[in-house]
Parts: C-alpha cells; structure tokens; sequence
C-alpha cells in the first residue's frame, strides 16, 4: 500500500495492464509490480527496456508522431525544463507576473522550487521553497544529458548508477 488513506496500487496496475492491452501487448502483473512507487519517467524507460526498442505510442496523443518511451520521456523531461528556463523575452514561466523574480538583476537568476506549478502558464504556486519532488528536475536534466537509450536498455541499473555517480563524483 502506498502509505495513504486510499490503496490505489490495485487501480494503478488495472490501468497499466488496460493500458498495455489496448496497445496490443501483456503486461505481466510482476512487472505491474516492480513499477510500484518508481516515479513516472523511470517507469516509461523500465516498459522500453520490458518491450523493447521497436515499441513506440503517440506523442503528443493526436499528433500522428510515434516515439519511443525514451524519447517520450526526454519530451518530458524537456516540457518540466521550459517551466526553468527563460523563454524568448528572458521571462521563467515559473515566476509568472512577478517582476521581482522576473527582472531584478540579483533575483532573476536564482530559481525557486515551487509546491505546484499552474497547468496552462507553468507559474509556481505554493510554498516556494520545496526541495522535494520539484527539485528532481535537476535530477532528470542531468540523467537525459548523459545517458542513450542504448545505455538504459542495455546496462543493469545499479552499473548506470554507479557509473553516474563516478562521473558526478570525479566531475
């Protein structure tokens, strides 16, 4: 169980099994379970490296574009790094209409990990000092920057975190 009022494990895995069997394939229901508490972008890696490098789903849903899981969740990780990162005016979706953050030159470049960000405009919401799950994006950059899908498919977990790790460590 998840530690929450609700066991939502059992529905969680319903969905990914419905999931895998509209798209025509079994998921069996250890590998269901192995996936339980992973967050989402290590999970789309965990189903490429189960279903291979041939099996690719639409994205964005509509488009008629096809990617790999990989590649969906560098789309991903890509997305959550725009909230970061200044756009074409120099303005960070995440601080929204606030000047101060947006245009004083001793704030502008420092970045705060909000609790929620807004769905339509990405502005930060919330306790703006979270170091939690919004400061995984680091996280997340770092790891797409330095790992291939060849890597992921084809090296055990703990050699692609010891080799991370080696690396952050000897810069």
């Amino acid at each position: 169980m998840d530690g929450l009022l609700l066991d939502t494990e059992v529905i969680y895995i319903e969905a990914m099994q419905a999931a895998a069997r509209s798209l025509g394939r079994d998921m069996p229901l250890a590998f269901c379970h192995s996936m339980v508490g992973v967050p989402g972008h290590e999970c789309n890696l965990m189903i490429e490296q189960f279903y291979g490098e041939d099996f690719k789903v639409e994205c964005p849903t509509g488009s008629g574009t096809y990617m790999t899981l990989f590649e969906v969740a560098h789309e991903i990780i890509h997305r959550l790094s725009n909230i970061f990162l200044p756009d074409a005016s120099g303005k960070r979706p995440l601080y929204g209409g606030t000047k101060k953050f947006q245009e004083d030159p001793y704030w502008k470049d420092y970045i705060l990990f909000y609790e929620y960000f807004h769905g339509d405009n990405g502005a930060g919401l919330g306790a703006s000092h979270q170091t939690g799950w919004t400061g995984i994006i680091a996280r997340m950059l770092d790891v797409s920057a330095r790992l291939s899908a060849a890597d992921w498919l084809h090296t055990s977990k703990g050699e692609l975190s010891a080799r991370l790790t080696r690396e952050l460590v000897a810069g």
